[in-house]
């Protein structure tokens, strides 16, 4: 099903996706989030991704950014990052973290 969505979207966001190694899932997902400023939101914080689509999380937005040229010491990268790993520890239940950065659980990326 993925696939004959992909085929049916315009040819810059496809092109602009697969370009830089999104798989067609995840490009038919942006897609539907953004729709024609999908590349404009990709090229502006690729790290938006996972907190605006479903089973998109931080490393792939990481990939995403390095590949449209995103330096790795971005502020937003770290934000995303501090995000991951508020989700995570989140999801594993717990409600605070220890203020020593040393015992920080580290996102999986």
């Amino acid at each position: 099903m993925p696939g004959k969505i992909f085929n049916t979207m315009p040819e810059p966001p496809k092109l602009f996706l697969h370009s830089h190694g999104v798989s067609i899932s995840r490009a038919v997902r942006i897609f539907k989030t953004y729709g024609e400023r999908a590349i404009a939101k990709v090229r502006e914080n690729p790290y938006t991704l996972a907190k605006d689509i479903h089973r998109i999380g931080f490393a792939t937005g990481d990939k995403i950014a390095q590949k449209v040229g995103i330096p790795r010491d971005w502020i937003n990268r770290e934000r995303a990052r501090i995000d991951q790993v508020l989700l995570e520890a989140t999801s594993d239940g717990r409600c605070a973290l220890p203020l020593q950065s040393s015992s920080l659980p580290r996102p999986n990326c």
